[in-house]
């Protein structure tokens, strides 16, 4: 399920206080972005949950982007409360307006304000370097990867940017799954051989609002802005990870709401250790323009760069450690079976119990004229699925 970053932002603001609404109330949010790229395109649509946590997302509703001569786009819902223009040739050009129009399946109406599309410079470059910094105690050292972004604007146009920044890296399932039981006999022809790969490919994305203006300085450049710091103890320099970062222009109403957005994910504690405030973005009920609605629709170019690297390019001590390996491997657990064991309760009932599942049979000495089945290998669920996919991304590196 793909969640907005802005969900667990939902109930407070920089602006007039008011009662936090529940679910019930139907609190509409809005991740919403029209760019000149189609895959950077999308409107995300979910009603409110709980202080602090994720949205209920929203299907069935009809989702338009407009110009202002009338041009009229559909978006089409590509995932549960996610929606994508329907023809990648609709994207946005700089200087027109444009306004989000969405139906609810309860026939409520919101549009936004007309929004002007804002021209962004391309990322200057984004880079990684090998780096050191002071762990939570202050005495040790994390070796690790430092990412950083620099941009100008040789207009001196734009004094609001905004980042976001997807990644993706490679690990490997300790023990993936390599047979399959079929509740019966216990010879070898019971345990037939299944399909499995050990690459595992896991995903994050920013959370944190990267947001920066320029407005006091001469020069509309941003040089060498922190993106992330990737330290040893992750599994992200396990093998193989690549990250893609956007870069959106922001107006002054879009920085606006964005500063006090910002604000309100820097504090820390419960919501509740500070009085709640509304914060209102550029989206309206059209019948009812006191109902509050969180989120902003955002009309920008987007420059996209993306850099890659291997855990092979980095020496030894900079190199991530995959905890969940080594877990695995003191977790791993061979159960010995007797003439008398039903193999069925094991897998089915006593692995479950234990929150273990049977990976393949254990079979005495191959060289034997009649090898004889000894034992099942269990494992905890994390070490024999992939809790992220198994499918290779596009043109993926390939260090084996």
């Amino acid at each position: 399920m793909i969640i907005p970053w802005g969900l667990a932002l939902l109930c407070t603001s920089c602006l007039d206080p008011y009662p936090l609404p529940d679910v019930s109330s139907g609190l509409l949010v809005v991740d919403a972005r029209f760019t000149n790229d189609p895959d950077a395109n999308r409107v995300i649509l979910s009603f409110a949950g709980q202080v602090n946590e994720g949205g209920i997302p929203i299907s069935d509703a009809q989702v338009y982007i407009m110009d202002e001569e009338g041009n009229k786009e559909v978006c089409m819902e590509s995932g549960i409360g996610v929606y994508i223009p329907d023809n990648e040739q609709f994207i946005g050009e700089v200087g027109r307006k444009y306004i989000l129009d969405i139906e609810l399946a309860d026939g409520r109406r919101y549009l936004s304000d007309s929004s002007l599309f804002m021209d962004a410079p391309p990322i200057d470059e984004l880079k990684w370097t090998l780096t050191e910094q002071p762990s939570d105690n202050n005495i040790d050292m994390l070796y690790g990867v430092d990412i950083r972004l620099s941009t100008h604007d040789p207009e001196n146009q734009l004094k609001n940017y905004l980042w976001y920044y997807e990644e993706i890296w490679e690990v490997e399932t300790p023990f993936p799954v390599l047979e399959e039981y079929d509740g019966n006999g216990r010879t070898e022809q019971d345990f037939p051989r299944v399909d499995y790969t050990r690459d595992c490919y896991l995903s994050g994305r920013s959370y944190d609002i990267m947001m920066k203006t320029t407005r006091d300085q001469d020069e509309s450049r941003i040089e060498n802005l922190p993106i992330i710091f990737i330290s040893n103890e992750s599994s992200r320099l396990w093998r193989d990870y690549r990250i893609r970062v956007r870069q959106f222009g922001l107006s002054e109403e879009a920085w606006l709401y964005h500063e006090q957005l910002n604000e309100i994910t820097s504090q820390n504690g419960s919501l509740f250790d500070k009085q709640p405030y509304r914060l209102r973005g550029n989206i309206r009920n059209a019948n009812n323009p006191e109902e509050v609605v969180m989120g902003y629709f955002l009309t920008s170019v987007v420059s996209t760069e993306t850099i890659e690297f291997s855990a092979w390019d980095l020496p030894d001590e900079y190199r991530g450690e995959y905890p969940l390996y080594w877990n695995c491997h003191n977790a791993a657990d061979t159960f010995y079976i007797s003439g008398r064991t039903n193999i069925n309760w094991v897998i089915n009932t006593y692995a479950p119990s234990r929150n273990l599942v049977f990976t393949h049979s254990v079979w005495s000495d191959p060289l034997d004229l009649t090898p004889k089945l000894i034992g099942l290998f269990l494992v905890p669920r994390p070490c024999a699925f992939c809790e992220g996919t198994t499918e290779t991304p596009e043109n993926w590196p390939v260090n084996k």
